[in-house]
């Protein structure tokens, strides 16, 4: 035990204390020792740092108990940290089932030329410039055609919150810079993922959003 909490670093500890927290919906000091498995004097540092932060908050549940409860910065903390260790594991999608999907799309929208050297077109985890001088930077970028796109990918892992972040990321994005999104998603996600987007764009009535929905492609993310 005492090996294994040593072999942890800091991220893997904040992120099991965000994960619980967020799960519980408000937790006290002792529930969160436990779950992440802490001494009480590095926990009391953690915990201090987080709110300090603004990754968590303390509220009294009404007996004058002191209870921790994430905050938004909180759960986008817990979103990127479940996201970056994702791509560290290459546990989100292998290459290889990468560009076997990519190459699908590309084979739709593309002529057979245009899709054999598709992997010397793809730019992994680079940026991108919108109209407003911003700068983003995106797991996957590919142009074909004279068209320029995104590329994302929601794993059957990706929490309804991580769904959230990243649809209205790529929104955000895609209206910035004018590119298309296609967005590659696990077969249970689905028809979840179409419906948010229906939904969301339902919402945006504004002339600047005209046209958004078109640029957005949804993609069963098929395995090899």
């Amino acid at each position: 035990m005492e090996r294994e909490r040593r072999n942890r670093n800091k991220i893997e500890v904040i992120e099991a204390i965000l994960k619980y927290v967020e799960r519980e919906g408000s937790a006290k000091k002792t529930r969160i020792l436990y779950a992440a498995n802490l001494n009480t004097r590095s926990l009391e540092t953690i915990l201090a740092d987080l709110v300090n932060n603004g990754a968590l908050e303390i509220v009294n549940n009404g007996r004058d108990k002191k209870m921790y409860k994430i905050t938004p910065l909180g759960a986008r903390l817990l979103m990127l940290i479940t996201r970056i260790r994702k791509i560290m594991k290459n546990t989100m999608v292998s290459n290889q089932r990468l560009i076997h999907n990519i190459r699908e799309f590309c084979k739709e929208i593309g002529s057979e030329a245009e899709c054999i050297g598709i992997e010397q077109s793809l730019r992994l985890g680079t940026s991108v410039k919108g109209q407003s001088a911003r700068t983003y930077f995106v797991d996957l970028y590919l142009k074909i055609k004279d068209q320029e796109y995104i590329i994302g990918f929601l794993s059957k892992e990706a929490t309804e919150l991580e769904v959230q972040h990243i649809l209205s990321w790529l929104i955000i994005v895609s209206l910035d810079t004018g590119y298309n999104v296609v967005l590659f998603v696990s077969e249970d996600k689905v028809l979840n993922v179409k419906r948010y987007l229906e939904h969301l764009f339902s919402l945006l009535k504004c002339d600047s959003f005209r046209g958004l929905k078109d640029k957005f492609t949804i993609r069963e993310l098929r395995v090899l």
